[in-house]
């Protein structure tokens, strides 16, 4: 995620920003990058679950399987794993 701290910073500029997050969409098994609104949705339902405790959740849509939208990134990672 990037935020105003990023920019501020001096990390990258808007456009550059917006130029990773569009490299980024393939790299997630749901081929888009999450919104602000459905990580909230997230941690608000972890805040108020009284019974998850000491649970790790990965909100990433997917990055964390390794599991990607592009099917030549796909491809790839198949002929390798057997090389």
């Amino acid at each position: 995620m990037f935020t105003e701290i990023n920019q501020r910073a001096g990390l990258m500029d808007d456009e550059t920003a917006l130029q990773r997050l569009e490299g980024m969409s393939d790299l997630h098994a749901l081929g888009r990058i999450g919104s602000t609104e459905e990580i909230a949705e997230a941690m608000a339902y972890l805040i108020c679950a009284e019974w998850v405790t000491g649970a790790m959740i990965d909100i990433d849509g997917g990055l964390g399987l390794g599991i990607t939208a592009d099917p030549a990134i796909n491809q790839w990672k198949e002929t390798s794993e057997h090389e």
